[in-house]
């Protein structure tokens, strides 16, 4: 058993990488990559899929299309002949289209090989899938952090602290409150609207501030739910539920309000 753990666990990430494919919307693996990986025939996998196929929903398992196979230039080669032939192989019968696996299909995969390989390599192919999922999140917000510079916002990170509780828990914290006021106050006079995504009533002396002294305009952009009582009644109707089905409504009308110079 160790022996063969170990021996699995050589597998590069690289090689499984390599093998997920993003088709409908959806990361998956082709039924000849996972062959290889559980070191099987192709159709010895499709058969005992096909045994099983109660367990494979379309959300589990799809068969790819001709159009979709030519898309992937890694399997470039392959679809240029298997769409030629359309396909009659050397033993006379019709090659199918392969079959794509998403993550809860892979993971169904090892109970109908019932193979310890097929378990293992399972193991280290859902660590991946996880690893893409934890990229895409961070790629997600690199992309939301540039379109914020580009719109003109100037951008202030704040890495999160990780401390443990009395009970011995971790616990993440980043406040980021009196950066907030601090930046508000010091650099009033180089705007004129204030939006601001917090409803802790701890603002509301510099919100006041900004509103009857500098004379800014101030929106409060906030679930009701977790937003202090008096900063709603401050703002008023510029106070903006996140939670409501009317926020993009009320987001049109403050963009209507804006004076736009004429292209």
């Amino acid at each position: 058993m160790k022996n063969n753990t170990n021996k699995i666990s050589l597998i590069p990430s690289e090689r499984i990488l390599s093998g997920i494919l993003f088709i409908r919307g959806k990361k998956v693996m082709l039924d000849r990559d996972l062959a290889e990986l559980y070191q099987v025939e192709t159709r010895v996998l499709i058969q005992a899929v096909k045994r099983n196929r109660e367990r494979f929903p379309p959300d589990f398992m799809f068969q790819l299309n001709k159009k979709e196979l030519a898309e992937f230039s890694r399997y470039q080669i392959d679809a240029l002949n298997l769409i030629s032939q359309i396909v009659i192989s050397s033993h006379g019968g019709t090659r199918k289209l392969p079959y794509a696996f998403t993550e809860q299909g892979v993971a169904m995969l090892s109970s109908v090989l019932n193979s310890e390989r097929a378990i293992l390599v399972n193991i280290q192919i859902i660590r991946t899938f996880t690893k893409l999922i934890l990229l895409d999140r961070h790629l997600k917000q690199v992309h939301f952090y540039q379109k914020l510079e580009k719109f003109g916002f100037r951008l202030v990170l704040k890495p999160v602290k990780m401390y443990e509780d009395e009970e011995g828990n971790q616990k993440r914290k980043a406040n980021c409150d009196v950066e907030m006021a601090f930046y508000l106050m010091r650099d009033q006079n180089a705007f004129e609207r204030v939006v601001i995504l917090s409803g802790d009533g701890d603002f509301l002396p510099v919100l006041k501030h900004l509103r009857n002294i500098a004379k800014k305009e101030v929106f409060v952009l906030s679930r009701a739910s977790r937003t202090a009582k008096e900063i709603r009644r401050f703002a008023g109707n510029k106070f903006i539920n996140l939670a409501s089905n009317n926020m993009k409504a009320k987001f049109e009308r403050i963009e209507s309000k804006k004076q736009e110079a004429p292209i």
